[in-house]
This record gives structure tokens, C-alpha cells and sequence, in this order.
């Protein structure tokens, strides 16, 4: 039997959230990027809804849950879809064009904007998310050195 979200106060969503995301309520804000309490105070709100618009989209967002959901009780709270990773790799084709500029070697430059995204996230491994330095800078390094393109031909 389905849950009859329409009879259930926001506070009760918001509770169901945090508790679906496996998260407290604070870090569930910080996920939406929200204040520090605001999912708290959402999740206390039993009454009239006086939420901003702003404050339920980002919660939402952050959720996969429409916002109808969330304020109404009024569809699916399940996710709307799996969303799409973000681009690994943002800064590649600029990393590339600056190497360019630099005078590094054409065909090396070539080589690793080529490489298919899925390639280079396994020849670096799961380290790629933890580098420290500003993504067009490491770039420039891995171009550089060709770390890359060592691993790739070896």
C-alpha cells in the first residue's frame, strides 16, 4: 500500500527525506546548499506553508523529488531519474587549447584531448576526484609530463 503523501505536513516530507537520503537534517541542507538549520526549521513545519520558493526548489533539487512533492504531498517521491554525472573532466579542451599556446607538442596535445572520458577516468583511477590542484592546472601537467599518454601506449 502507497503512502497518501497529501495528508502529510511538509515537515513530514522533509523528515522522510532525511531519513530516505540516510543523512541528518543538516546535512541534508548541505546537500541543497542551505543554510545551517533551514531543513530543520523546514522539518518543524507543521502549519501553514510560508517556505520561499527558492529554499523548497533547492531542497528539492537536491532530493530528486518535484517540488509539487515536497510542498503539496502531490505526486511520486521517488526520483525523477537517475541525473546525469557532472563532466569529470571540465576543464580538458581548455587545459588543451592553453598547452597549445604554450608551445607544448601539437600531436601529445592531440592525443589527450582525444582520449575517450572513460579511458583517461581509468588510467588515473579513482584518485581524479581527490586532486588538489585547479582542474585546467593539473591538466596542463598531466599534458605536460604525459603521464597520460606513457600509460596509455605502454
Amino acid at each position: 500500500m502507497t503512502r497518501d503523501w497529501t495528508r502529510t505536513t511538509l515537515g513530514d516530507r522533509v523528515q522522510y527525506l532525511a531519513e530516505r537520503e540516510g543523512v541528518s537534517l543538516n546535512k541534508l541542507g548541505a546537500r541543497a546548499g542551505l543554510g545551517s538549520g533551514a531543513v530543520s526549521r523546514l522539518s518543524r513545519d507543521h502549519g501553514p506553508l510560508n517556505r520561499s520558493p527558492e529554499t523548497l526548489d533547492k531542497l528539492a533539487r537536491a532530493c530528486g523529488v518535484s517540488v509539487e512533492w515536497l510542498t503539496y504531498g502531490r505526486g511520486d517521491p521517488g526520483l525523477r531519474g537517475v541525473p546525469e554525472p557532472p563532466e569529470p573532466f571540465p576543464h580538458r579542451s581548455q587545459a588543451c587549447e592553453i598547452a597549445r599556446d604554450g608551445g607544448l607538442d601539437e600531436e601529445a596535445v592531440r592525443e589527450v584531448e582525444a582520449l575517450p572520458k572513460q579511458e583517461v577516468r581509468a588510467i588515473l583511477g579513482p584518485r581524479w576526484a581527490h586532486v588538489a590542484d585547479p582542474p585546467v592546472l593539473w591538466w596542463l601537467r598531466q599534458i605536460e609530463s604525459r603521464v597520460v599518454l606513457h600509460r596509455v601506449h605502454a
